[in-house]
């Protein structure tokens, strides 16, 4: 079954030492572009969920965020970074006194500042808060892959039933393309008695002419891939991989190809309003698995 491309997971775990949230968010994306965002502290565990992730995610931009605090507050410690203050206020100071512009920077200002204050929470060794984040992040990634699988069933119904919409005009459109070899024939044929009149011609010639007519608007080899592609599409909506949204995206300009050559060939205004109907559904589709994973 088929995942959509779009998502979004939370967990959280929660013990008497640490309270630790993950959340996991995806959008379109032709291939896979993880990307893991971790407090100072926590590289070293990035390589070890892009492992999980990687895992269970084959296409998508993903966003998975990790936040971990040590309970109670009361023992987190923190270290004032006072070099990196009086930088940012011999900074402030510096460009007040080249723009002529008095500095109005207050305490609460630089505290404002990213890395101010250092968390001493180091947990890049702690195998027991690994275990925890681990554990949260597999929740989260559970929740994730639901919420893409329920998207995913939805837009699976809407094309197979846009899918199965063309694939019922198939064998109108085949009655048709004989319509179209009689319609053909037959207006050679009264175009010839108007401009000749009484005169004899050449029946081989003239037999020739409309077969090579015929033939340039014939659409059969047409029909026969269009169809094929169709179940082919169908096929892989029902079938059991999960990965199909590039297969499905290459038979949709394959359908669309083969759909405006028999249009260019098209003689009959009924078939022409076919054509028509099978490009808005060809699009509908298209639009649809853009998302497909």
């Amino acid at each position: 079954m088929a995942y959509s491309m779009t998502g979004l997971g939370e967990a959280r775990v929660i013990t008497d030492s640490y309270d630790i949230k993950i959340s996991i968010k995806s959008v379109n994306h032709r291939f896979l572009q993880l990307n893991v965002k971790t407090p100072k502290g926590f590289q070293s565990w990035e390589k070890r969920i892009r492992d999980v992730v990687g895992k269970e995610v084959s296409r998508g931009k993903v966003d998975v965020w990790i936040d971990c605090y040590k309970l109670p507050a009361q023992d987190q410690e923190f270290h004032l970074n006072e070099g990196y203050a009086e930088k940012i206020a011999e900074a402030a100071n510096l460009l007040s006194q080249k723009l002529s512009i008095p500095c109005g920077i207050t305490i609460e200002n630089i505290l404002r500042y990213p890395d101010v204050f250092i968390n001493f929470l180091n947990i890049e060794n702690d195998d027991v808060m690994w275990k925890l984040s681990e554990e949260a992040l597999i929740k989260a990634l559970d929740n994730f892959l639901d919420e893409r699988r329920r998207d995913g069933l939805k837009m699976i119904h809407f094309v197979d039933e846009a899918c199965k919409s063309l694939d019922d005009k198939v064998a109108e459109l085949e009655h048709l393309a004989e319509v179209q070899k009689t319609t053909v024939r037959h207006r050679f044929l009264s175009n010839l008695k108007t401009l000749m009149g009484t005169v004899d011609y050449d029946q081989n010639r003239m037999e020739q002419e409309i077969a090579l007519l015929i033939m340039k608007s014939d659409i059969t080899e047409e029909i026969t891939r269009l169809h094929s592609h169709i179940r082919h599409f169908l096929e892989l909506l029902h079938g059991s991989q999960k990965v199909i949204g590039k297969q499905c995206d290459f038979l949709v300009q394959e359908m669309h190809r083969e759909v405006n050559t028999i249009g260019s060939k098209s003689t009959l205004t009924a078939l022409s309003d076919i054509v028509i109907f099978f490009k808005v559904q060809i699009e509908k589709i298209r639009e649809q698995i853009q998302n497909l994973e």
